[in-house]
């Protein structure tokens, strides 16, 4: 994004968790930037000069590709979707029509509105069961247990091909676990990973479950990556800086993640000793299908774009805690 004279990008889902960090991100770089949301969110952004909002659907590509044409847009951060790995389960038809439906549109979007540079929000969750080789690499086998990994795997594998009939650059960028927030406004209080859950049983005094306790890891129960937000929107505007020099010409997949395997009782510790507070643990069978330890590697995207995690998993945590208060 360097060197460019006022670009203009559009975040797909910018009022979302990740998408309102990374419309932060560019509103404090002067950055012009187009939040396409059906959920607009207004009370995030009071104050912000350089950022428009327009509320509309991915799915309706005629007036997608409209407001790209109105506003000039140069590249597109497409992080528009649903993201409970429960609720795919229970509605993958849904994640069909949203996740897979809706990256073709945006890619339909771009194409007639002329726009050459995609990033787009993929997960971990597209990788298959590791069985025990950690850390994760971009070369390990795509193959989710669940709906929503399969819709971004789908969504990769189209931005791949659209890349390959010539339409333009793109990245994929395969989110770990996603935590932390600039402030309460921002904080992901309706999150079904384990720090909101964990923050509100805190917050509430109810039971928090835990799913295996005898797992073969150094306190028997789960290990994940953890990546801060603000890392997060770094990848992204990363991302976008690298297509921009390699106009047209590229496509890459990347991990966005810490390489750190942190617990979960771990994580229940630190938010016990820094709340203050405590609640009771339930641990009950593992779940079928859950995966035991599952850490990223990031090197790719350390060698490509300079890309270092900056916040560890003790600022997540702090984080989480004190803006689920307000």
């Amino acid at each position: 994004m360097e060197g460019k004279q006022n670009p203009v990008y559009l975040v797909t889902g910018g009022s979302g968790y990740i998408g309102s960090h990374l419309i932060h991100e560019l509103e404090s770089k002067n950055i012009e930037a187009i939040s396409f949301d059906s959920n607009i969110n207004l009370r995030k952004f009071s104050g912000f000069k350089s950022i428009r909002h327009v509320r509309g659907d991915i799915n309706d590509t005629k007036f997608l590709r409209d407001t790209i044409m109105a506003y000039r847009v140069e590249g597109v951060f497409h992080l528009a979707a649903l993201k409970s790995v429960t609720e795919s389960l229970r509605n993958p038809i849904k994640y069909d029509l949203v996740n897979v439906g809706g990256t073709a549109s945006v890619l339909e979007a771009c194409k007639d509105g002329g726009v050459k540079n995609l990033v787009f929000s993929s997960s971990a969750a597209v990788y298959a069961p590791n069985l025990g080789t950690n850390p994760i690499n971009e070369d390990h086998e795509l193959a989710s247990i669940n709906p929503y990994g399969d819709s971004k795997i789908s969504g990769e594998k189209m931005i791949k091909d659209f890349w390959l009939e010539g339409n333009g650059s793109s990245i994929c960028l395969r989110l770990f676990n996603v935590g932390g927030s600039k402030n309460s406004i921002l904080y992901d209080s309706k999150g079904e990973n384990v720090m909101p859950k964990l923050a509100r049983s805190f917050l509430n005094g109810t039971r928090f479950d835990v799913y295996g306790s005898d797992l073969a890891t150094p306190d028997g129960t789960c290990v994940r990556d953890y990546v801060h937000i603000d890392d997060v929107t770094s990848a992204f505007l990363k991302s976008m800086s690298l297509l921009e020099v390699n106009f047209g010409t590229m496509h890459g997949v990347f991990n966005v993640c810490s390489e750190i395997g942190v617990s979960v009782n771990q994580i229940i510790t630190e938010m016990r000793d820094y709340s203050g507070l405590d609640i009771e643990v339930n641990y009950s069978e593992h779940r079928e299908g859950d995966q035991v330890v599952v850490i990223g590697g990031n090197q790719k995207i350390t060698s490509a774009m300079n890309w270092i995690p900056s916040k560890n998993i003790s600022q997540i945590i702090q984080e989480t805690w004190d803006h689920s208060q307000l």
